[in-house]
């Protein structure tokens, strides 16, 4: 009898172990997968940032940094084309600020090196055939510890952006009129 009830003790300690181990392991997986964005399943763990386009503007705008690379890559194109009315117009009508939306998690924010970011798409180009050339840049989504906001043109060209996809466009006109900071701020 006294050997039947140290069967059961053991077997139960034994079963416990085994479920306290198993739940262990399930927990560190689930853990590992969901943080671990090279496993090319689980989005990458990013904070949630805006969730508008219009709000992520607006954010650019009130931001002397964004505002000023927007505003620089607006001009640049702007002069390039100083003696084609067309293409003029077409820049500062057509939408040419895109804020891209990460294919991965479904909302706007991007790791860029040590920064959460809002990856911006501004066309400084456009062809006759139709095509357009356009650069990279990304702000961050908050001030790093030092007070400034991390903003940063990319080489399109050398930018992975198979994550990255168009959402709303933007023209120069609309962001000077609603979301640009005024030359007097």
């Amino acid at each position: 009898m006294e050997n039947q009830d140290n069967n059961q003790k053991k077997s139960s300690v034994l079963g416990k172990t085994v479920w306290t181990i198993l739940i262990l392991i399930i927990f560190i997986g689930a853990k590992t997968y969901m943080s671990n964005s090279s496993n090319g399943h689980a989005a990458p763990a990013l904070p949630q940032g805006l969730s508008s386009t219009d709000d992520i503007m607006s954010y650019l705008g009130k931001h002397k940094k964004s505002n000023d690379q927007i505003s620089l890559e607006s001009a640049m194109a702007q002069f390039n084309y100083s003696s084609d009315s067309d293409i003029q117009e077409q820049l500062q009508t057509d939408p040419v600020i895109f804020i891209m939306k990460n294919k991965d998690t479904g909302r706007y924010v991007f790791k860029y090196k040590s920064h959460y970011v809002y990856l911006v798409k501004e066309i400084t180009d456009f062809y006759s055939d139709g095509s357009s050339s356009f650069i990279y840049f990304v702000a961050g989504i908050k001030k790093d510890e030092d007070g400034k906001l991390y903003v940063k043109k990319l080489n399109a060209k050398k930018y992975d952006d198979s994550n990255a996809k168009d959402s709303d466009g933007y023209s120069i006109e609309d962001y000077n009129n609603y979301y640009g900071m005024d030359e007097d701020e």
